[in-house]
């Protein structure tokens, strides 16, 4: 059978039964509790995950798998990055820098434990229980994603006013093509084994291209883009000159083991705040081009929803 026909009907069935496979994996054995103590009727889900080799919108998919299992079953969730701290945003012992951008689901923190008499489970998350759409095309599930992540995985008020004001000056009331690179993938696996079964990164030179027809073909009249570095600004920037729109930002690829050598914590933590931002700025685009990867799986996610979306598929490691 030709390739082009197994993809096709690969792609029907994953439309017919995306939501029955969401349900069987978070329904699975890997969602394992831990109960530390026991009290009154109310309950409380520490979601922590041991894996701290991994991004922020990394975090972000698996952990909204799990905040809805724990809502599922009538439990508070508590996002907990203070045990194990995501390895590209280190902190203080004491802090839990998944609150260094993002509200607790339930508003409910770790701190907040010891004056509540709640019922403690604790939950250690399996990577592949991640939410993920980029080639979902069923409107109904869809929809449920994006509207209960907008309800449990929001912007702290710092946060959300960042982004706001950046959407105000570069995207608001435009018809904007976004376009998602990470050159960073190509360099992380040259150098390390680490990045099994993640996609491979189309070249910018290349995505560029594709972009010109995509900007013509959906009506946009800018691009806005997110990438890693300033050679790729420089791409986009020969062929769209001042129609070409992207968040100031320093561009510097660093992946895997060297994060935390070549970078103090303020410059990690500015370096999430950044990507984050260019993230939620993205989702808020007319329309999307991308290549897969966490970041944009979330702003597939964080998004009310793109006229047109293309994720370019090159293949996985």
């Amino acid at each position: 059978m030709e390739k082009k026909k197994i993809k096709r009907y690969l792609k029907i069935l994953l439309k017919k039964n995306y939501r029955e496979h969401i349900n069987n994996v978070l329904d699975s054995q890997s969602f394992h509790l831990e109960k530390e103590s026991e009290s009154n009727n109310k309950e409380v889900l520490i979601i922590q995950r041991k894996n701290e080799l991994v991004g922020t919108f990394s975090d972000y998919i698996v952990f909204l798998a799990y905040i809805e299992k724990a809502i599922q079953n009538n439990m508070i969730p508590i996002i907990d990055r203070k045990t194990n701290k995501n390895y590209f945003l280190s902190g203080p012992p004491n802090d839990n820098t998944w609150e260094y951008f993002f509200e607790q689901p339930c508003k409910i923190t770790l701190d907040d434990l010891s004056s509540l008499d709640y019922k403690i489970n604790r939950a250690y998350t399996i990577d592949l229980n991640a939410v993920s759409l980029l080639n979902c095309n069923e409107q109904i599930t869809l929809n449920y994603w994006r509207e209960f992540a907008r309800k449990y995985i929001r912007l702290n008020d710092e946060m959300n006013n960042h982004v706001e004001e950046w959407h105000e000056k570069l995207i608001k009331n435009k018809r904007v093509l976004g376009v998602a690179i990470r050159e960073g993938y190509k360099i992380w696996f040259e150098k390390t084994k680490v990045g099994a079964n993640h996609a491979f990164q189309l070249e910018a030179v290349d995505m560029v291209k594709i972009a010109e027809g995509k900007k013509k073909e959906w009506n946009c009249d800018y691009v806005f883009v997110t990438c890693q570095t300033q050679e790729t600004i420089d791409v986009f920037k020969n062929v769209f000159g001042e129609s070409l729109l992207f968040y100031p930002r320093k561009r510097t690829i660093i992946e895997g083991n060297e994060a935390h050598s070549l970078r103090t914590m303020e410059e990690e933590r500015q370096n999430e705040k950044d990507y984050i931002t260019e993230k939620y700025l993205l989702a808020n685009c007319t329309s999307l081009l991308c290549s897969q990867n966490s970041g944009t799986e979330a702003a597939n996610i964080i998004t009310k929803g793109f006229e047109h979306m293309e994720c370019i598929d090159i293949g996985k490691r």
